[in-house]
């Protein structure tokens, strides 16, 4: 249990810590990149609406329609307190929960309306790992366009957490 509130800790905190530093870009933000999601925005407002749509799985059992995009955040202020509550969630979420729990089988419907079931171990990795792979995608456009970022390592996060 505690690894799996570090790893998803970290999740949130990179996380956020990114949305941070494309404060310092907001020019380059709605400019057209050649990614799914269309913007460096777009890519932000993915990593933050696919954890959303993730965690009211895991938590609640709830299927959204459709994945939150672009399209349903306003702008970085939207996008980081979308994140806050949804971290506060999965943080009190993740204190409730037994170990045995992590081998519950969570049943959800895709976007599409397809019926999966999953254990919620694997949820929780895959959140965490999808935010990932989309945060490496936007500092590998972010540095790309001549803006380095801040170090986002698990094992900073890890150091920082000990201090």
């Amino acid at each position: 249990m505690d690894a799996f509130r570090l790893y998803l800790g970290h999740h949130y905190s990179a996380t956020a810590r990114l949305i941070e530093s494309a404060r310092k870009a907001l020019p380059l933000l709605h400019r057209p990149i050649d990614c799914a999601h269309g913007s460096l925005f777009g890519l932000l407002a993915h990593i933050v609406g696919a954890d959303k749509l993730w965690s009211l799985r895991c938590r609640e059992g709830v299927s959204l329609d459709h994945l939150p995009g672009e399209a349903d955040f306003d702008d970085l202020d939207a996008l980081h307190a979308a994140l806050k509550e949804q971290e506060q969630a999965m943080t009190a979420f993740l204190l409730v929960i037994s170990r045995a729990d992590l081998a519950r089988t969570i049943t959800y419907r895709s976007t599409e309306g397809k019926k999966h079931a999953d254990p919620l171990d694997g949820l929780l990795l895959h959140m965490a790992d999808h935010g990932t792979r989309h945060r490496a995608e936007f500092v590998a456009f972010m540095r790309l366009l001549g803006h380095p970022l801040p170090d986002d390592d698990f094992i900073t996060y890890l150091r920082e957490q000990r201090i």
